[in-house]
């Protein structure tokens, strides 16, 4: 290559040339640091599609931070060059390591462990390498690995198949004597599809060269060795060694199973494969049981070591010093697989919103789901406190450090994933992340059929709950796996329905209760979807979509129905408290309900915030707060919750009080309109007429559809004098009650700011007769104040059930 620099790269001499691109070393001018620049061959880029393909692949792969991960920085176009920029290795890669010689059996342990962490990690985020060789896999002075190459092998199979003139291996082995066909897993070799499992094959070729410097599937053509991965065993690990033990014995087996021919006989898991590999050297090396680390306390074992790597390792000084930086990394997260799987002390997770990785943006639904499935699903973990949907959907769509999530929500755990739907299949990547250090705890890659999607997410929450060392008992393992007892298209509707019903809008319960009432057609017996199907119907009438009258009753039988197939369901419990005080006047029944939703779900916040509201409208203000507080406590970052403490101190009149914490829902959410909603109410008790006018103006500015900011605005109108402007607002809440539906109780609020008692009771008493859900609080809304000794108010506190 001629030219000496690429925009501010300076080339400093090449490093090798081959299918994959000719490589230089090269200085980044402006940040001071040597990288690697890789130049991709024509082969690559000629083709709009294949670029735009490596493009995706490349954007994939520089996602991935993992210290055993050699990071991509950037992508660059100069000139018709396409190049990328790669993070500079200093170290020598596995091939001139092992040299034609075997290493030493602890050497080979550790560089194969640091490699099936860096694919667990990979995997977890649904990328496949597909080109694990000794040359891609290189080794630091100081016994670090670093996996290049993330992402290329992909585009170059897919480019490969419309290169002219060029046979599709050779894009992959030019410039290679011994090629990657000596490395690539069966599947490959016979140009089928192949996932995750063929870099379990790969590895296992990895560890097999280590252990006898040789390759398993020899041949002297790329043709042969083809032929020799599809059907031939190689060579025992004993005799190419020369050396046999029970050490190698269980490596024999190890690496048996890693080369089966069928992905389906092979470890299933890259995390499997890597969790036997520690087994066995912790088997050799004892204290290797705490920190995965060099270490000079085990004698040598006595056998020729012939290789440099091997001969550095035997050195007792520096086999003491290199015990000590790996002893320090571990101790400072610098090596994801030092951090054995016991030593994880998680007690409390934060279930981030999955990402939708599909071409289909209507298939969001099941990334959600799955995400609120496994919340519901590990909130039932009696040692592991995990954060709800609220407080973790602020983050979906938003790139943030996970550390600092963890401190925003005040957990030691995160769990991050992404779903993708492809025809019949799904796939579920998930990884656990410590939130403390950023680490990398355990990740994987589910791939199932659509149909097996019940028992796919059954089997997330057990791996879940198995990494994070929690032990159950029967009862409790069969409340983490109850949700999915079902088949698939059932579940797939009641996602939907649940998808629907998040979007908290009159269109959205419309969807939801068709979603449900499908998915129960579907299994007449689960009892999830009765419980999403009251929820929406008892929601109708709180979010003034229709009367109480058209949908309590269903509300009620669905909640019921849900109750007598799963008695222990907490959250048909509370759906079920609330349609029985809010729209039946069922008090004490309302208040068993929720008691027992607690009982069975102690960190389910939705439930303490509805209770709270019924003692709250009972005048129980003191238990009300400690309810509601409780709730903030579990979701301290929901506005909704908040926005519900601020409504009870009102009730309360604790009008400062209640100020400040709605003026703390807006640094939450400045574009929540209920925080400006309440303060208006607020404000206007507080006697600051012309400040709540304004902030009832702005709540309508944010949702001009919120009756309860138009009629709020009414009445401050009517408490400052201004008739005509209130009147307006009588005017236009009639008008709208021509388009939609439109409870009496909203003209009420205003015709008291007007003063007009005789109005205010007959519209309080026509919305009593719809049942309208909010008249459960009138004895405690101070709005209604100038009431309290009124016969016929008297009379109405009393039909609704609080004499």
């Amino acid at each position: 290559m001629k030219e000496q620099t690429l925009l501010h790269y300076r080339i400093l001499g090449k490093i090798g040339e081959g299918g994959q691109g000719t490589v230089y070393k090269a200085l980044d001018t402006k940040l001071g640091r040597n990288v690697v620049l890789k130049i991709l061959p024509p082969e690559l880029t000629a083709r709009e599609a294949n670029l735009k393909r490596f493009e995706r692949e490349a954007r994939l792969a520089s996602a991935l931070d993992h210290q055993h991960i050699c990071t991509i920085f950037d992508l660059h176009q100069v000139e018709g060059v396409h190049f990328i920029v790669m993070q500079y290795v200093d170290g020598r890669n596995v091939r001139q390591l092992v040299n034609g010689k075997p290493l030493d059996v602890r050497a080979a342990l550790l560089i194969a462990i640091q490699v099936a962490d860096a694919l667990a990690a990979a995997h977890a985020r649904g990328i496949i390498h597909r080109d694990i060789k000794p040359g891609n896999v290189m080794v630091t002075d100081s016994g670090q690995v670093k996996v290049l190459d993330f992402g290329l092998a992909k585009l170059l199979d897919e480019a490969a198949s419309h290169a002219e003139g060029v046979d599709r291996t050779q894009l992959t082995e030019l410039g290679i004597p011994y090629g990657t066909a000596t490395a690539a897993a069966p599947e490959q070799a016979a140009g089928r599809e192949v996932d995750h499992r063929a870099d379990i094959f790969s590895t296992g070729v990895l560890l097999y060269e280590m252990l006898t410097g040789v390759w398993p599937f020899q041949g002297q053509t790329t043709v042969e060795v083809r032929y020799a991965v599809l059907h031939g065993t190689p060579k025992s690990i004993a005799e190419e060694r020369g050396e046999d033990s029970p050490t190698i014995a269980r490596l024999q087996e190890i690496v048996d199973r890693a080369l089966a021919k069928n992905p389906d006989d092979r470890y299933q898991r890259v995390a499997e494969l890597r969790d036997e590999l520690r087994a066995v050297l912790r088997e050799i090396d004892p204290d290797a049981s705490q920190a995965f680390q060099f270490s000079s306390s085990v004698p040598p074992r006595e056998q020729p070591v012939t290789n440099v790597w091997g001969k550095l390792l035997r050195h007792p000084v520096i086999a003491a010093a290199f015990g000590i930086v790996m002893l320090l990394a571990a101790t400072y997260g610098g090596y994801t697989f030092f951090k054995p799987a016991q030593d994880v002390d998680i007690n409390s997770l934060a279930v981030l919103p999955f990402t939708n990785v599909s071409d289909d943006p209507g298939t969001e639904y099941l990334s959600d789901g799955i995400t609120e499935s496994l919340i519901n699903s590990l909130s039932q973990l009696p040692t592991v406190k995990v954060r709800s949907r609220n407080s973790v959907f602020q983050y979906k769509g938003r790139e943030t450090d996970l550390m600092a999530i963890g401190r925003d929500l005040n957990v030691t755990g995160i769990l991050t994933g992404s779903v993708e739907k492809s025809g019949d299949n799904v796939s579920v990547n998930v990884e656990l992340i410590d939130a403390r250090d950023d680490s990398h705890i355990w990740g994987e890659r589910y791939v199932r059929q659509i149909s097996d999607l019940p028992r796919l997410q059954e089997e997330l929450s057990r791996d879940i709950t198995n990494k994070l060392r929690v032990h159950l008992t029967g009862d409790e393992q069969r409340q983490v796996s109850r949700a999915y007892d079902t088949n698939a298209e059932t579940y797939q509707l009641y996602l939907q329905g649940r998808f629907y019903w998040n979007k908290r809008t009159a269109e959205g319960f419309r969807i939801g209760i068709d979603y449900f009432s499908r998915s129960i057609d579907k299994d007449p017996n689960y009892a999830p979807a009765y419980s999403g199907l009251a929820d929406c119907y008892w929601l109708l009438n709180v979010y003034n979509v229709e009367p109480a009258t058209q949908s309590r009753t269903r509300a009620r039988e669905a909640a019921a129905r849900a109750l007598a197939l799963d008695e222990t369901f907490a959250e048909a419990h509370a759906s079920l408290a609330s349609i029985s005080y809010r729209y039946d006047w069922q008090w004490e029944e309302a208040e068993t309900h929720f008691k027992r939703a607690i009982q069975l779900k102690p960190d389910y916040a939705t439930a303490h915030q509805w209770y709270s509201a019924l003692l709250a409208a009972m005048g129980r203000f003191d238990e009300a707060h400690r309810e509601a507080q409780k709730a903030h406590e579990l979701e301290p970052f929901s506005p909704t919750i908040n926005s519900d403490v601020g409504r009870h101190l009102y009730f309360a009149r604790r009008y400062e009080e209640a100020l400040t914490t709605h003026r703390r829902t807006l640094e939450m959410d400045r574009n929540s309109s209920r925080a400006y909603l309440e303060m208006g109410y607020v404000l206007t008790q507080m006697g600051q007429l012309k400040e709540a006018i304004a902030q009832f103006q702005q709540a309508l500015t944010l949702d001009k559809d919120s009756l309860s900011a138009l009629s709020g605005l009414g009445y401050a109108y009517g408490a400052a004098g201004k008739r005509p402007e209130a009147l307006e607002v009588l005017d236009e809440l009639r008008q709208r009650a021509g388009e939609r539906y439109v409870s009496p109780y909203h003209l009420a609020v205003v015709f008291s700011g007007l003063g007009d008692l005789s109005q205010t009771l007959d519209h309080l008493e026509r919305a009593a007769e719809e049942r309208f859900n909010w008249l459960v609080f009138l004895w405690v809304e101070p709005q209604f104040d100038g009431l309290k000794n009124n016969t016929r108010f008297a009379a109405l506190k009393k039909r609704v059930g609080l004499s």
